[in-house]
Parts: C-alpha cells; structure tokens; sequence
C-alpha cells in the first residue's frame, strides 16, 4: 500500500465529519488509491476481519477501530497499521498513516470519476476544498476562533500565575524616591534663595530618577515572568497549547512577541507519576 504527502489535508480536515464506529467504512468493498497501476481493494468484515486483494492476491487480517482515539488499526501477519481518519465523503476516505503527514487514500468504487494518478487525486482534494457547505464552514470558522480566544486566554492565565514579581514594593520604592527629591526641591527652592538652581534641579531629578526606576523595575518584572513561564512550561504538560501553537502561526507570533520565548522548542521534563 502506497501513502503520499497531501499538501491539501492540512486546509480540508477541520471540514471532514469525526468517525464515530467503524460502519463508516465497514461492509463495503474500497479501491486503495496507488498511482502505478496497481488494482488494490479492501473490505472490512464486521466481524473483524479484513481481507486485502492486491492484483488478485488475497491476505487476511484483523482490524478494531478505536472510537475513543479515532484510530483504525489493522493486523496482517508481523504488519501492524495505525490509521486516523483525517478527511471523508461519499466518494473517498483519506488515513494519517501512524499519526505521520503521509496518508492512504481509499476511494469508492462507485465513484465515476477516475482517480488514477496524483495530479487527479490532488485536484478532486481542491475541488473539495472549494465546496465546502457554507454552514459547515461557518461552524468550524466559529469554533477555531473559540479556541484561539480559549488559548489566548489560558496563556495569560499562565503567564500571571508566573508574574511573582513584588511590583507593589518597588512601584511604592519609586513612588517613595521621586516624592522625597520632589520635596527637597521644593524646600530648597523656598528656604534658600541662593540655591534655587539646586531646588529645581532635585526636582527635575525626581522626575528622571522616578522614570529610570519604574523603567528598571518594569523589565525587571518582564523578566523574571519569562523565566518563571519557561520553567512552568518545562514543568507542566501543556500539550494542547503547544500543538495548537505549532499549527497557528500567527498565535505563535504573538506569543513569542509578548514572552520573548518559544513554547514548541522547549524540552519536556517528564512529569512523575505519583
């Protein structure tokens, strides 16, 4: 059985129906799609069985599908396949091999329109693409912005479980610094005449002084949030983030932009069991 790289899957699978069993596939005969010439059909028995024919060649096995993970496994002999259900209609069913970008593609016998080579495949995928219901598009449209804004959400709850900076303290410090010069200045300004000049520079410099330490301790904040992100990010197993951020690039910027760190480079330290 022959897999191929499918640029189109990325874009079509959101729009594809989830397996829910295995009658979507089961009790009826599919062609295998094979670009080379190769007449290759399989058939799911419900009970269990799966027959192969390649060429007249017929090979036995087994097949379950898990429900639970959407995943279709067959056994033929010492061969073992794990396939994900990543797009389906009437006329086609396209399988993740073992949760990899290549993909096995099962088509419909009944389905007139020949697919026999790559190029015809690829273009019945743009056609697919290119139809799809407006309802079904909508629906999906509004669940991915759900889950961008659920994401979103979840790393700035991160993130201010990570902000451990005593802010309060040094904004008071600075607060604190800038009022003393301030009213130096005043003081000299109005107690000794001769001095006026210094009386306004301390209070120029409590205006400076006060911005050089809230410009310090900000970026001392910023920074020790990043590393304390990192390492909860390290620490803790968060798998649907980080696979999110991998797929949505622009997420991912904003992220990086924001935390000055990249998420999906990060290695895992495993977590014990307990």
């Amino acid at each position: 059985m022959k897999t191929y790289k499918l640029d189109l899957l990325e874009k079509l699978k959101k729009y594809s129906p989830k397996f829910d069993s295995g009658v979507n596939f089961s009790n009826r005969p599919w062609r295998i799609f094979d670009d080379t010439g190769k007449e290759i059909f399989i058939y799911f028995k419900d009970d269990s069985n799966v027959l192969l024919s390649e060429n007249g060649s017929n090979v036995t096995g087994m097949w379950q599908f898990d429900a639970l993970r959407g995943v279709l496994s067959m056994t033929f002999g010492q061969l073992n396949l794990n396939l994900t259900p990543s797009f389906s209609d009437n006329n086609i069913i396209v399988f993740a091999v073992d949760t990899t970008q290549n993909y096995l593609v099962f088509v419909n016998p009944d389905f007139k329109t020949p697919l026999l080579t790559l190029e015809h495949l690829n273009s019945y995928l743009n056609f697919a693409l290119n139809n799809i219901d407006p309802v079904i598009k909508a629906a999906v449209q509004k669940a991915e912005l759900e889950k961008h804004d659920s994401i979103k959400a979840k790393i700035e709850s991160i993130a201010e479980k990570c902000d451990s900076y005593p802010w309060k303290r040094n904004f008071r410090i600075t607060i604190a610094v800038s009022v003393l010069l301030l009213i130096s200045g005043i003081l000299f300004y109005i107690y000794y005449k001769y001095y006026d000049s210094i009386g306004i520079s301390l209070m120029i410099l409590s205006v400076v002084i006060g911005a050089i330490l809230y410009g310090f301790f900000d970026t001392q904040r910023w920074q020790t949030a990043i590393k304390n992100m990192v390492v909860w990010f390290k620490d803790n197993d968060e798998t649907e983030i980080v696979e999110y951020l991998k797929k949505n690039k622009k997420l991912k910027l904003w992220f990086i932009e924001n935390y000055d760190f990249d998420p999906t480079k990060i290695k895992r330290i495993p977590v014990p069991d307990v």
